[in-house]
Order: C-alpha cells, then structure tokens, then sequence
C-alpha cells in the first residue's frame, strides 16, 4: 500500500472515489457532487501549498484520499488550524492502517505549516462511538457538532 501525494494525474481517479463516498452515505449533504467543481477543487489541492490532498494507492487504484488547508484561525488570526475537507477510505480497506498512515501525513504537514490545531470532522452515517475512539485514540477531543437544514424557499 502506498500513501503519496495526489497529483494532477490522479484527478479522474480522486473524483471517482469521491462518487463511491456519496453513493455510500446515508444522507446525501447539499445537492450532490459536481464532478466537474471538485475536479477543478482536487487541482487547487495540487498546486496550492496551502491545501493537502493525499491518496492511499493498491495495485494501482486510488483507494483512500485525505484533503484539507491550513488558514488563519476565525476567531484569532494567530491561531493557525489545518482543517480537513474530505477523508474516505473505500469500505473493503478500512481495517487497515491506510486510514491511520492518511491522518499521520496531515499532521505532519500541517505541523510544517506551524498550525497550532488539527480540525478533523467525521461524516454522517459512520458509527461515532467507534470515530469517537479511534480520534481520541490519536489524541483529539470531541470539539464541535454539527446539524444540516435545507434552507427551502421559506
């Protein structure tokens, strides 16, 4: 198993994976995936220092992605935070440790960037007792929740 950086190359493949993490989840958050826009987006993460895109490679297919940026804190422009966007790793890889060596590279780059915090999210329909443990076995704090409403015409 290879863990590397995205590249420009992968982008097709990237976009592919991101596909599979919509049709898995149980809600489907917004109004889908725009293929062309997130492609567009996975070329900023290449091109940008300030944005991370790694994948996990088996056998030549992308199986695992993990994206983020690091930016100046909300609330205080001293606080700098790597916040990640995007992690999936396809369900028959998941009990390995493509996960684990995918988080272990953001932290690095984001310690590179001087961030002082590491925001890592879990998406909706993963079992959170299990999330729970597996970020606070890496040493994070259940921070934050957040809720989604459509907003309607209303």
């Amino acid at each position: 198993m290879l863990i590397r950086s995205l590249t420009i190359e992968d982008n097709e493949a990237a976009v592919a994976l991101m596909l599979e993490w919509e049709a898995e989840k149980p809600i489907v958050a917004c109004s889908g995936i725009d293929a062309h826009y997130l492609s567009q987006l996975f070329q900023l993460y290449v091109l940008n220092s300030a944005y991370f895109a790694w994948v996990a490679e088996s056998d030549g297919d992308i199986v695992g992605i993990l994206a983020g940026v690091v930016t100046a804190g909300l609330l205080n422009p001293s606080d700098v935070v790597a916040y990640q966007h995007l992690w999936y790793v396809k369900p028959e890889h998941r009990v390995g440790t493509i996960g684990p060596r995918l988080l272990r590279e953001f932290e690095r780059w984001a310690k590179a960037r001087h961030a002082n915090y590491i925001a890592i999210g879990a998406n909706h329909g993963f079992d959170p007792e299990r999330v729970g443990a597996f970020y606070a076995h890496c040493g994070y704090t259940e921070y934050e929740t957040h809720y989604l409403k459509e907003a309607g015409d209303g």
